[in-house]
């Protein structure tokens, strides 16, 4: 059968016009650029932190930096753990309650499920939903359980803050493994690597779950511990004996380096 030439035309313009649509949209969410739309939730206690369960940060949600200002993220936002410690400013404006102001939350948590029934979906912290209310009314902001937002991808500034590691509880003389935290800018990780004291060698690590990485080690390596971590970005940072020679489970140790 033959082609009309005019449709094949016109066919590709409309492919040409999707494509640039969508790199200027992917754009828009990794540099920071104009907000798009997306639906918050929250959950646990109204003015609880949250969790850092699925990203591997526990607790910390609750404490300086992250200071409760966190958030669950979709699968287009989690990506399976890659999108760990990515910052986004969110803000709502849809409800008599919201205050039209921008905050800032680092996702620190999966949303799994139902979460994914719209593109993008985050699920605060009630105090990070509470944040996005006029003062006063972050119990009426509450009392509406979802709101429609708009967002936008930011660099993260924690103010200082040096990069943590979070030694993993099932860690053992063959297997290390750490969750990484307070990655400024980009927030996340692509890469990284772990080069021992009594080696001149750099040491591939796997993502294992999250924000935590792991590397099959001997079980006569020796500490301290330094690392390359390279963000989505592809800026890299080395963070030289951050993690001492008696590293032990659960433990979490502060480098010298902020990014």
């Amino acid at each position: 059968m033959a082609l009309n030439s005019q449709n094949v035309f016109s066919r590709s313009i409309m492919v040409i016009k999707f494509l640039v649509i969508f790199m200027q949209f992917s754009h828009t969410l990794a540099q920071g650029g104009g907000f798009a739309p997306a639906l918050a939730t929250w959950y646990g206690p109204p003015d609880g932190p949250g969790s850092g369960g699925a990203c591997g940060f526990d607790k910390d949600v609750g404490q300086s930096p992250y200071s409760a200002m966190i958030s669950a993220g979709n699968a287009k936002i989690f990506l399976s753990g890659h999108g760990c410690g990515q910052c986004y400013q969110v803000q709502c404006s849809a409800s008599q309650f919201c205050s039209g102001q921008p905050i800032t939350v680092t996702i620190t948590d999966e949303c799994p499920g139902a979460c994914n029934n719209v593109p993008f979906h985050f699920d605060l912290s009630g105090h990070a939903f509470g944040a996005m209310a006029k003062p006063g009314l972050e119990n009426n902001l509450r009392q509406l359980g979802q709101v429609n937002i708009q967002f936008r991808r930011v660099p993260c500034n924690y103010w200082g803050a040096k990069i943590a590691f979070k030694i993993d509880q099932h860690i053992n003389p063959n297997y290390f493994a750490s969750a990484i935290e307070y990655i400024n800018g980009d927030g996340d990780i692509r890469s990284m690597q772990v080069r021992p004291a009594n080696s001149g060698q750099w040491i591939p690590m796997q993502q294992s779950w999250g924000a935590t990485w792991s590397a099959n080690i001997n079980p006569s390596t020796k500490g301290p511990l330094s690392f390359r971590i390279t963000t989505s970005s592809g800026k890299s940072i080395e963070a030289d004996n951050a993690v001492p020679a008696n590293w032990a489970a659960g433990a979490k140790y502060m480098s010298n380096v902020n990014f």
